[in-house]
């Protein structure tokens, strides 16, 4: 990027300052005390950078350390056997060169490092960034959704009722990227029952409320909240409201995400999604799995992952 290249030419030039400024305090003190005593303390120096740095744990002083050193080792050499100004400003150039090259790849490998950490804690945390991102806009097309406006305004619900509300948001508002989930429904008015497992539950909305208090993470300027993952599946919970108006009160439209159990393939709408936004992701460049119980439930990115772990 530009900062990148501007931070580096000013990198350049304070390295090149230091140079000039070493060499003056070379040739200054040169007459004053003899070339060898000079060795010898720029040695004694970088034996106690050394031991200091590895003391401390502090490696990060090591390498300017004996960068400077041994531009003050070549300059006092330089002046020991007559090296041309030419000469002693090609080798320090040359040295300038190995250091810079050095720091520069500890520096990427660092950012690397730093990078994967973050992937890592992304791909732990088992959520799906794309679909959070389309969570707003279909929280309005349900919303409204005038067939469903329709069918959630009666006072009692049949089972043909549950079957359109299903169709209609699986073909009209969960196809193509949703596709990668199953999806569930329920309709609720405010004193309906619910059968769950076999067993009747003694009011609809108290059950899903108790659910959404104990688990969920509310998404923002949205009905849906995330719910956690279970065995690889990551899960999503949708609550919306609407106007009865048989008695004037409230019936709901429950809905539920449970992502697919099956490998990950960038498609639609990823494809059209915006570069930036790819990017702040941190995972295109990146091939990941995830495992449950030793077993291969999903991966992305070109790396062929085994089956089992």
């Amino acid at each position: 990027t530009v900062n990148s290249f501007i931070g580096l030419i000013s990198i350049c030039l304070l390295i090149i300052s230091v140079i000039l400024l070493i060499q003056k305090v070379i040739y200054s003190i040169n007459d004053m005390l003899n070339s060898y005593w000079l060795i010898a303390g720029l040695f004694i120096s970088l034996i106690v950078f050394l031991i200091a740095g590895l003391i401390s744990g502090i490696g990060i002083i090591l390498v300017p350390a004996v960068f400077f050193l041994v531009m003050g080792l070549t300059g006092i050499m330089g002046l020991r056997f007559g090296f041309t100004p030419f000469n002693y400003l090609v080798i320090l150039v040359f040295i300038m060169g190995i250091f810079s090259t050095v720091l520069l790849i500890k520096t990427n490998h660092n950012k690397e490092m730093e990078n994967r950490k973050v992937v890592a804690v992304s791909l732990g945390t088992e959520r799906d960034p794309v679909a959070e991102l389309f969570f707003k806009e279909l929280d309005t097309e349900i919303q409204n959704d005038q067939q469903i406006v329709e069918i959630l305004k009666k006072g009692t619900f049949f089972a043909e009722d549950e079957d359109k509300i299903y169709d209609i948001l699986k073909n009209k508002h969960f196809k193509g990227f949703w596709e990668k989930y199953d999806l569930s429904t329920v309709i609720c008015h405010e004193n309906s029952g619910l059968i769950v497992n076999d067993q009747e539950k003694d009011n609809c909305f108290s059950f899903f409320n108790e659910l959404l208090e104990s688990e969920a993470n509310p998404l923002n300027e949205t009905g849906f909240t995330y719910l956690g993952s279970t065995a690889g599946r990551i899960r999503y919970f949708g609550v919306f409201y609407f106007f009865c108006e048989q008695d004037s009160k409230e019936n709901r439209l429950f809905i539920e995400l449970n992502s697919k159990i099956r490998y990950t393939q960038q498609g639609y709408p990823e494809l059209l999604l915006d570069e930036e936004l790819i990017r702040d992701m941190e995972i295109k460049n990146y091939s990941s799995a995830k495992y449950y119980k030793g077993k291969l439930i999903s991966q992305s990115g070109e790396f062929p992952y085994s089956l089992a772990f």
